[in-house]
This record gives C-alpha cells, sequence and structure tokens, in this order.
C-alpha cells in the first residue's frame, strides 16, 4: 500500500501523528505497526510522527499489511447521492452515522453504504473518504473512487477557491452579527475529545454569518479556512454560543434549551461543498438538503429552505 497527502499553508504546525490520523484516516493500532515497520516517510524520508509539518511537505505511508487490514466490505444501505463524476462522490451524510470504519466498528459506516453502491457497476471499485465529518454531523461529503483521486481531490479542497459551508442552530445572538472567529485549537488534554483555544494549539480559522434570529437561538452559516478536528464546535462554544444540541461542547443554558426543542444532537449540517473536479477543470457546487429533524423543522420555522439558500452568496474572505 502508498498513500500519501500533500501538506497546506493550513497544516503548518500539525504533527506528523495528527496527518496519519485525520488526513490518511490510520487508526491508532496502524500507526503503532508502522512505526517499527519504517513505513512511515516525509518527503520521501523516514520519519517519526512528532514531527511538526510545513506547507508542501508530503507525508506518505508504506506497508503492503496495511493496505489489506483496511480493505472496506461493501454494503447495501440507505444513500443519498446528490452529485458523481467519473472518479468522485458527493453523498448526503444521515447524523448518527460514521463516514468510514474504525477498530471498533468496520460495517455499517457510509464508506460501507458507498463501496456497495460503487460495486453495482464496477466489481473493482475502491473508496476513500475525501473530507470527514462528526458522526453527529450531517451534510456532504466527498468519496474519491482511486488513491488517486483522492490525492488530487484534496488538493481541490485546499486550493483557495473552494469553499466548505456549514448551517448551525446556536444558542443566543452573534455579536457582531457576522465576523471571523481565529482561535487556535488543541486538545484539552493528551487523551481528551474536546479541542479548546489555547496559544500552542492548530490555527483555526471560521468565518461565521446570522442568517436568522428566533428567540433564543440564531441560525448561522459558517465557513472553515482550516479543517480542525470540532472546530466549529469548539470556536462557537469559546464564543459563548454553542451549537444546539452537542452533548461535548455546551453550557447549562444551551444544553436545556436544546432539550426544550428536542435537539438530541449537534445541529451542524454540512450544506454546501463548491470545488474545480481535478480531471476536468469543471467547478462543481453541490448543495445538501437538510433532511434531519427536528433541525429541518427548526430550519422551517425560519423560513429557510434549500431553494432560499442557493439564492444566498457565499461568504468571501
Amino acid at each position: 500500500m502508498r498513500s500519501d497527502y500533500l501538506c497546506g499553508k493550513e497544516d503548518e504546525g500539525r504533527s506528523l501523528y495528527s496527518i496519519l490520523r485525520r488526513e490518511l484516516a490510520l487508526s491508532l493500532h496502524q500507526v503503532r505497526r508502522l512505526k517499527p515497520a519504517g513505513g512511515i516517510f516525509l518527503n520521501h524520508e523516514p520519519a517519526h510522527t512528532d514531527y511538526r509539518v510545513r506547507e508542501g511537505d508530503r507525508v506518505e505511508i508504506r506497508l503492503p499489511s496495511l493496505e489489506r487490514e483496511a480493505l472496506l466490505q461493501p454494503q447495501e444501505g440507505p444513500l443519498d447521492v446528490l452529485w458523481e463524476s467519473e472518479g468522485l462522490l458527493v453523498v448526503n451524510k444521515a447524523p448518527g452515522i460514521l463516514v468510514h470504519p474504525t477498530k471498533a466498528q468496520i460495517t455499517d459506516t457510509l464508506a460501507n453504504y458507498v463501496l456497495g453502491y460503487l460495486r453495482k457497476s464496477d466489481p473493482e471499485a475502491a473508496c476513500h473518504a475525501v473530507n470527514r465529518l462528526d458522526r453527529d454531523t450531517s451534510g456532504a461529503v466527498l468519496f474519491a473512487k482511486s488513491a488517486r483521486m483522492k490525492h488530487l481531490a484534496a488538493a481541490a479542497l485546499q486550493r483557495e477557491d473552494a469553499e466548505k459551508a456549514y448551517l448551525a442552530l446556536v444558542h443566543g445572538r452573534m455579536d457582531p452579527s457576522s465576523g471571523e472567529i481565529d482561535l487556535p485549537l488543541r486538545r484539552e488534554a493528551p487523551e481528551a475529545q474536546r479541542r479548546i483555544p489555547a496559544p500552542d494549539g492548530q490555527p483555526a480559522r471560521t468565518h461565521y454569518e446570522t442568517l436568522a434570529v428566533r428567540e433564543e437561538y440564531s441560525l448561522l452559516r459558517l465557513r472553515l479556512y482550516t479543517g480542525r478536528t470540532h472546530q466549529i464546535r469548539a470556536h462557537c462554544l469559546a464564543l459563548g454560543h454553542p451549537v444546539l444540541g452537542d452533548r461535548l461542547y455546551y453550557t447549562p443554558a444551551s444544553r436545556e434549551l436544546s432539550q426544550t426543542l428536542g435537539l438530541e444532537s449537534q445541529a451542524l449540517h454540512a450544506y454546501y461543498l463548491h470545488f474545480h473536479e481535478p480531471r476536468s477543470g469543471e467547478e462543481a457546487s453541490i448543495f445538501a438538503p437538510v433532511h434531519r429533524e427536528p433541525m429541518a423543522a427548526l430550519l422551517r420555522q425560519l423560513s429557510f429552505s434549500p431553494e432560499s439558500l442557493r439564492a444566498v452568496p457565499e461568504p468571501k474572505p
């Protein structure tokens, strides 16, 4: 197996371990196997996982046995296909489902279902997730049909003209109503799930814009300039306006309101994806309708629909 990742400007200062886990989707067990086997390379040279990467660095992993270990099992399952090209596929992920298998769960993930879909037309098809969403975040997920296309698509998403936009229901009212959150993030503790703002964290920038306000909560559109783990959720909490329904990043007031509204998972949805298709160069603009309830019902109360969202111009840097 050989898989690689080209580090962008937003990756400056990240550990090689972080790239292996998040961008190359390796499990902790796989990383531990790679280290003694000498299968981790940086710019074609063996490297340690604590190395801090720079823009332009190329991370590679090479270990044939990992390819067999990482083979997906194709499955029939619910799949909302939003867009497809010869080498790529965008699906609308439902909340509560993992994007790809983990050591604890190797079936019934979005990747299993995507591979099952692709194998219907191509028995040799592969499946590689290009971007990730948390288990309880819904919306657009980009998959590549080959390792090569994954590399090209990942590079396309890192271009300045690429956009990833989210919708979120947050507690309270943002003041100012639009702006940029520029707060570096790191783990709260070495093995903790939560991320917190910290001067020694990884750079993290989020643009937000208030689309509607209703009593105790607001609808935001958010654009990521960096792709840190839990970035939107951690940034919104840092401003005192956590995403409603979030069981990891919350305040007592947001938790109480979430229960009142019936939100049992974070009301966060990746609704827009824009990039240039790597092979054709054509622009791809994909909107993911919000099907999840009760978030969809709350959006209807705010007089927002997929059609109206398409008419709202995307925020620019």
